[in-house]
């Protein structure tokens, strides 16, 4: 979409609003992109979840803000997911897609657009994947991923750091000027620190909480029911002490009398499976569960609050949306805003998609997997063996039954929307594949340690 039919829509949504009888809500001076590791949707309070998990988030977005009830991250891992929500652009366009790449020094980077018009960037982060070694400093003036105060390992919490480390900054920061501020957190990732038995109480199976991701691979054929209910729980908690820092975090933000005019966004880079589909983690898969991710939007004089809104959404749109939460709507990126779903506008359903490109634990085979939803239906080609898989997400939204014998129609009408959806997508991709990166030996040995590199 170019600068003009950009322009002419953003006025159009103020016209249209302003002949239903209200006004639209105002763009924010500022804005604050949250984004929180491995945090599933449907584990969320915020969500319909059983176990309290966010009382926060849950009563802030009903009190202030609105929520995208079915938003969908581009990956089931790190890396890809917030290379697309920094570029605008689908694993397909970007190619980031293993752990070794960098994040393309060209192509469009949402810090960098904020920047160019004024704003002061910043991104305190905590996920060893976007370490400034791998350019996911691209356009932030501050980068804060010291290895001493928030950059995570698997061991330990690192979330009391980050939100010191995003309350120092904006304490230092030249209050003439607007902000871009990008903020990691960690704690659902796995190792699950906290203590889950408040809500499975009783367990006595064989599991402790100490265990590697490796270990845990290594056993999932042979886990219980109650073993994967251990863990689960071990998640929930760790969620919950998530949503107390993410509590102390906006309430930090009001003490500075930021809200006033500061918009700021909640989502996460992908969710954790439980075995529901055989595994326990992320990476590999591109089911519901490591997809559907939170979304939550608020903003400065919000006349919608409480909303939800119930289309499929990219995270793909995230960068054109946040410009556009701050009037940039001349800024030129990719991507579709959010912002008329934000102010009640009716708009087409979009079709989006997904890729999956990993070489999981004790194997050399490379996974490659993409998915295509389109409203209720969604197709999962897995690339190898070469297979497809159809689900109804309305009838059954945990993907236990394959419906690509059952229904040939549905599951070739859904190929060839795929098929037109891929072709549209690699017309914006990349001219060549990210550069891998040079290995340290202090930052291969810190990759070990996390399990990047196997053993």
């Amino acid at each position: 979409m170019g600068q003009r039919t950009r322009i002419l829509i953003a006025a159009l949504l103020g016209f249209l609003a302003g002949a239903c009888g209200r006004e639209e809500t105002q763009p924010a001076r500022n804005v604050v992109l949250i984004v929180v590791d491995t945090l599933r949707a449907d584990q969320t309070s915020l969500h319909g979840y059983a176990r309290d998990t966010t009382p926060f988030l849950a009563e802030w977005a009903q009190r202030d803000g609105q929520v995208f009830e079915r938003a969908l991250s581009t990956a089931p891992w790190t890396k890809p997911s917030i290379a697309s929500m920094l570029s605008g652009l689908m694993p397909q366009q970007h190619q980031l897609t293993l752990h070794m790449q960098k994040l393309p020094s060209d192509g469009p980077n949402v810090a960098e657009a904020f920047r160019s018009r004024g704003f002061q960037t910043a991104a305190i982060q905590s996920n060893h994947l976007l370490a400034h070694e791998f350019g996911y400093n691209r356009g932030f003036d501050a980068y804060v991923d010291g290895v001493d105060t928030t950059l995570a390992t698997h061991d330990r919490s690192t979330g009391p750091a980050v939100n010191a480390a995003a309350f120092a900054w904006l304490d230092a920061r030249d209050r003439s000027k607007p902000f871009f501020l990008y903020v990691h957190h960690y704690e659902p990732h796995h190792n699950y620190l906290r203590d889950g038995s408040s809500w499975f109480p009783g367990y006595r199976g064989p599991l402790t909480g100490a265990e590697s991701m490796d270990e845990l691979y290594g056993l999932v054929s042979k886990m219980s029911p109650d073993d994967i209910e251990f863990l689960r729980a071990r998640y929930d908690a760790e969620i919950r002490y998530q949503d107390d820092l993410l509590r102390e975090l906006v309430a930090g933000l009001r003490e500075r009398g930021l809200l006033e005019d500061t918009a700021v966004v909640l989502t996460s880079d992908h969710g954790e499976e439980f075995a529901e589909h055989g595994d326990l983690s992320h990476q590999y898969k591109l089911y519901e569960e490591l997809v559907h991710v939170p979304l939550l939007v608020v903003r400065p004089g919000e006349r919608r609050r409480g909303a939800r809104i119930a289309g499929v959404v990219s995270l793909v749109d995230l960068p054109r949306t946040l410009l556009d939460l701050c009037g940039q709507y001349a800024a030129r990126f990719p991507g579709r805003s959010l912002v008329g779903l934000l102010e009640g506008i009716a708009e087409e359903p979009r079709a989006c998609g997904g890729h999956a490109s990993t070489i999981p634990p004790g194997t050399n085979a490379l996974y490659e997997r993409e998915m295509f939803v389109d409203g209720r239906w969604k197709l999962v080609l897995n690339r190898k063996p070469g297979t497809r898989e159809l689900y109804d997400l309305v009838v059954d939204p945990r993907e236990q039954s394959d419906l690509s014998t059952a229904q040939p129609d549905q599951l070739e009408r859904m190929q060839r929307g795929f098929e037109a959806w891929k072709v549209a997508a690699e017309a914006g991709r990349l001219g060549a594949l990210p550069a891998n990166i040079q290995l340290t030996p202090e930052l291969e040995e810190r990759m070990r340690k996390l399990g990047y590199l196997g053993g």
